[in-house]
């Protein structure tokens, strides 16, 4: 079925709809800002026959938030046998469109994504079975011809899942490169915890836990509300294994990591919150089987409070170092005695004091560290995302 025909199958507004619309001089772009707008305000009955005008009209953008629509879960609309089929039908009618200059290139590229992630699972309901060379092929072609990291970290992801661990083929190094890059140039926060997890597991890579949990640990700081759920599991389980001397190595390789990248971060981590929380999810405290509380972000002043129990006031010591060393106008301190208020390290964490170390850091001497902690504060002040993807199985 062609996509007119499909769409045209499924609108809400009935087939008059589109006669309507086209009598009235609507252009299908201004059609669909209007649905969408409409969509985000929860108004579907306004929004679909406006989103689906501009699809069958030939409106990529819309073709692709349409076949989204179709494949949330969570909303009457769901039936992700027609959000596949309109995700092929963008892949088949966009494969030679310029990678750069079209300004079609990021949806084409993502339905690519989105079509291999429907093949690798299957739809029973229409008869599609899993078909994992196929998702290859579209993970692929999106990879290289429109340079997407998404296909870039799935295809990776793909290749080594399928991949025996101790066999190191041309494919493997390819994931590797990919997974790498990603990591590394791109703050990329899956591909942080996925590398980070091969690396504490030994698998296509030498066994190095204190990397492992540095990577995963560095992930946290970059990853979305969506991606964060699973990033966190893996990095308390890994946590949890770790032995304190390979911590305290790890806390060392995120300090270096953060020293050559300063405030970088993926595009969408402001969504997630901040990286300086500590062992809490929904005001929560997490802690290991044996009752030892969790880190969520590896720095020496995280580790010391774990390290003794989770008791603020065992290390008051290092509190009063680090406020001391602040007040006497060390900037190098400055950021350290910030990111304790802002954990609760034997200070309240609602005090504004923690703000006001980062803030005078940031001004005064523009360290990297000190403006990503303030920063970082100043998010966790914010309204946190309310909507979050269902968490990712590990691998």
């Amino acid at each position: 079925m062609c996509l007119a025909a499909l769409v045209a199958a499924l609108m809400v507004g009935g087939p008059g709809f589109e006669a309507r619309a086209g009598s009235s001089g609507l252009q299908p772009e201004d059609a669909f800002d209007r649905g969408l707008k409409a969509y985000r305000q929860g108004n579907l009955e306004d929004a679909l026959p406006l989103i689906d005008f501009a699809a069958t009209n030939g409106y990529v953008r819309a073709q692709f938030v349409l076949a989204r629509i179709y494949g949330e879960r969570d909303t009457r609309l769901y039936d992700p046998a027609a959000a596949f089929h309109i995700y092929e039908s963008i892949v088949e009618n966009n494969k030679d469109i310029d990678p750069y200059l079209d300004e079609n290139a990021p949806y084409v590229a993502a339905a690519n994504v989105a079509a291999a992630d429907y093949l690798m699972k299957g739809i029973p309901g229409i008869g599609l079975a899993p078909d994992r060379a196929k998702a290859r092929e579209l993970l692929e072609f999106a990879a290289s011809y429109f340079d997407d990291t998404d296909a870039q970290f799935e295809l990776a992801k793909l290749i080594l899942t399928d991949a025996r661990p101790d066999v190191q083929d041309e494919s493997a190094t390819l994931a590797l490169h990919y997974l790498s890059t990603l990591a590394e140039e791109k703050q990329h926060a899956g591909a942080q915890a996925f590398l980070g997890d091969l690396f504490w597991e030994g698998e296509h890579v030498g066994r190095r836990p204190d990397m492992g949990l540095a990577l995963v640990s560095i992930a946290l700081g970059n990853a979305t509300a969506g991606d964060r759920l699973w990033i966190e599991e893996i990095y308390h389980d890994i946590y949890c294994r770790t032995a304190r001397e390979q911590r305290a190595e790890a806390a060392r390789i995120v300090a270096r990591w953060d020293e050559r990248h300063g405030a970088a971060r993926s595009a969408g981590a402001s969504e997630g919150g901040s990286a300086f929380t500590f062992g809490e999810v929904g005001g929560v405290k997490r802690t290991c089987a044996n009752g030892e509380p969790i880190a969520s972000r590896l720095t020496p002043e995280a580790l010391a409070v774990a390290e003794q129990g989770g008791d603020p006031e065992a290390s008051g010591g290092a509190v009063a170092s680090a406020q001391g060393a602040a007040s006497s106008e060390d900037a190098g301190a400055r950021p350290t005695f910030g990111n304790m208020m802002g954990l609760g390290l034997g200070i309240s964490a609602e005090d504004a004091g923690g703000e006001s170390a980062l803030k005078s850091s940031a001004s005064a001497s523009r360290a990297r560290l000190a403006v990503a902690g303030y920063l970082s504060l100043m998010r966790a002040s914010q309204p946190r995302c309310r909507r979050c993807s269902e968490p990712r199985p590990r691998r």
